[in-house]
């Protein structure tokens, strides 16, 4: 019989499930794959913001994780299942996680990718905002990137996967990531598209988005 399940977060102040998505079918099992933001978390520093990929085939193991088949999951369990990954946000109050989603199969390998949203991310001016495109394929790589294959992956190291992308916000105050979707495939070739909402940026006046 299915179960359901409740997902803990980590420490205190984390503010777990801020954001949450159906992350689509990430390990190719034919099942459907959960992406939950917890946009104030310590990872990389003080609200550097993490999220964390639980593929349906890991379920009943992190559930097991604690040591009690409750169907309560600690997310300090998720990264260390097979399938399942805990992402961690560059830098002190980047609010990585502030937006997760799906972004559809980008790369057309028949897996889907990830996208998650950082709006007060620095990389273009202060609080540009960023946004991760995770491919399912670089997933591993990126685990591996920071010398500790341990399901934990720092997203300033996507950028340099073969076929994952960091969105940089445009000018100060952008906060751009601060929704974040697969947009379908919007051409016609076959793969997904993304899209990325600026929310602060002041194209057609202050704060126009």
């Amino acid at each position: 019989m299915a179960r359901s399940y409740t997902f803990i977060g980590t420490e205190a102040g984390d503010n777990s499930g801020f954001s949450v998505s159906s992350a689509g079918d990430v390990d190719g099992d034919g099942r459907d794959d959960l992406i939950i933001g917890a946009v104030s978390a310590d990872g990389g520093g003080s609200g550097s913001g993490e999220s964390y990929l639980i593929t349906a085939a890991d379920l009943s193991a992190a559930d097991a994780a604690d040591g009690s088949t409750d169907g309560v999951i600690d997310l300090d369990n998720v990264n260390e299942q097979s399938t399942s990954y805990q992402f961690i946000g560059t830098e002190a109050n980047d609010q990585a996680g502030t937006s997760v989603s799906s972004a559809g199969d980008v790369d057309g390998d028949g897996r889907d990718d990830l996208i998650i949203g950082a709006l007060s991310a620095d990389g273009g001016g202060s609080a540009s905002g960023e946004s991760y495109l995770i491919t399912a394929a670089d997933l591993a790589a990126a685990d591996a990137a920071d010398g500790s294959t341990d399901g934990v992956i720092d997203l300033d190291n996507v950028n340099e996967q073969s076929t994952s992308y960091q969105f940089i916000g445009t000018e100060a105050g952008d906060n751009s990531g601060f929704s974040v979707s697969s947009a379908g495939d919007v051409d016609g070739d076959g793969r997904d598209d993304l899209i990325i909402g600026a929310v602060g940026a002041g194209g057609g006046g202050s704060r126009s988005g």
